[in-house]
């Protein structure tokens, strides 16, 4: 929304097609605050309501509730590359008692300021599970907007799951 307040939403449905007990949706939305920035260096904080979760089934948690979290990253050019690090950590908080601390980490790179393939790794915990998650994406700038494809999988071992990612993102400030 500016240089220092980033606003976004999101909203994820999970369909698993041997056990739909565990088919799940959510959604959230979340603002962003710049805390600081230099030589390519920044943190930042963010905070927000959501419901439900993608981890979903019997370990999900359904009902409405708040999420903080606290972020740093660093982006840069190595060898004719822009490329971009960072490391999340979050907090959810539901109405119904159930919690979730969430670890991500982000490793993507470009050339040419319009292609763009993105590494992620979430690690999710909560009262009685645990998930972790890898996820490989490119994606393709088109003036203010992005549009991904990617691939997700569930490492941890606790349970299968694979999932084709289709990502859409506006950047009003993204200049053509």
């Amino acid at each position: 929304m500016t240089s220092n307040w980033t606003v976004s939403a999101k909203y994820e449905r999970v369909d698993f097609s041997d056990h739909n007990v565990f088919d799940s949706d959510g959604w959230r939305i979340t603002a962003r605050r710049r805390l600081w920035s230099s030589s390519g260096f920044i943190t930042s904080a963010e905070i927000g309501v959501l419901e439900g979760a993608a981890l979903g089934g019997f370990r999900g948690c359904e009902s409405r509730g708040l999420e903080a979290g606290f972020g740093a990253g660093y982006s840069g050019h190595l060898a004719g590359t822009d490329f971009y690090t960072g490391l999340t950590i979050a907090r959810r908080e539901h109405e119904d008692d159930c919690y979730h601390d969430r670890l991500e980490a982000v490793l993507g790179y470009t050339q040419d300021k319009k292609w763009f393939w993105t590494g992620q790794l979430w690690s999710e915990r909560g009262e009685n599970d645990q998930s972790d998650k890898v996820e490989l994406m490119l994606s393709r700038r088109f003036r203010q907007f992005e549009i991904g494809v990617g691939y997700r999988k569930e490492v941890s071992g606790e349970f299968t799951e694979s999932a084709s990612v289709l990502a859409l993102s506006f950047q009003p400030n993204n200049k053509p």
